[in-house]
């Protein structure tokens, strides 16, 4: 397919929790979009497969969180900061969450409890 120069912008699928800040990162080719806020802080994590154009539900984060920062390195997701409520005002600024995805969503236990910085 030739890339449109004008316009390089598709539409690809919707992901299935609209939200807003929210934070993303990229495992290999999947993106995983995680957190955010629908009014209140959510712990969702989704994984969207560029190839296949679709989305799946992947294990939610322990704690929820808005306003984050997320960045892959050596195939983990790493989740840091953020919010738990906007009403609060709380800042979680000492705590991170390190997961890796494709054991969690193969069933394995999980990688790390939040704050020990275990993988």
């Amino acid at each position: 397919m030739p890339i449109d120069l004008l316009n390089p912008w598709a539409t690809k699928a919707n992901m299935p929790t609209a939200r807003y800040q929210l934070a993303a990162a990229a495992v290999g080719i999947k993106v995983y979009a995680v957190g955010g806020t629908v009014g209140d802080a959510i712990n969702k994590n989704e994984e969207y497969d560029p190839i296949g154009n679709a989305w799946a539900t992947k294990a939610n984060m322990p704690t929820a969180r808005q306003r984050l920062a997320a960045a892959a390195v050596e195939g983990k997701v790493y989740v840091v900061g953020g919010s738990p409520s906007a009403a609060q005002n709380k800042r979680l600024t000492t705590v991170a969450v390190m997961i890796n995805w494709r054991a969690r969503a193969r069933g394995a236990a999980p990688g790390s409890a939040e704050g020990s910085g275990a993988p």
